[in-house]
């Protein structure tokens, strides 16, 4: 069980993208503007999937994360998502997992091996997933008492 926030896991990884990407680059969110600088980073809302587990109030989601990569050419672009991909490998696909202050909470989470796709000239996708458990909210309503589990037959 999490006590980190699904939103603290994400904001984790781009601090940690934007820290490994090329000096200089913006960053955008939501969606792109037409007069975008190069080189920058994309960061499309997230796709998520829930599991349930079997027992107690626990669930995982399962985030798949993107980010697109954008400069004047794809070799360019290609070069900088090579870049944070390399540095995500090299520290064994852990991310540091940060408070809402933005400090190191000594732990991180694992993620999927990166993978990089050129999408269009001068974009290129990088694509991994990681876990997020939490336990469900469950509501503080009134306990049952007094119920008895013996069985009777018939005789």
């Amino acid at each position: 069980m999490s006590k980190i926030s699904l939103e603290q896991y994400v904001g984790s990884t781009i601090v940690y993208i934007l820290a490994h990407a090329e000096t200089g680059t913006t960053s955008y969110y939501g969606q792109v503007p037409e007069d975008f600088k190069v080189p920058s980073i994309f960061f499309p809302v997230p796709r998520t999937d829930t599991s349930k587990a079997l027992l107690g109030s626990v669930f995982t989601k399962k985030v798949h994360f993107e980010c697109v990569f954008l400069a004047g050419d794809s070799w360019t672009a290609n070069a900088c998502a090579e870049q944070v991909r390399d540095a995500m490998v090299h520290d064994r696909c852990v991310i540091p997992c940060l408070t809402k202050d933005g400090k190191e909470t000594g732990y991180g989470f694992y993620i999927s091996t990166p993978k990089l796709q050129e999408t269009d000239t001068g974009s290129v996708s990088m694509q991994f997933s990681f876990d997020h458990t939490q336990e469900d909210i469950v509501d503080a309503g009134p306990k049952i008492s007094n119920v008895s589990m013996t069985q009777s037959g018939k005789e």
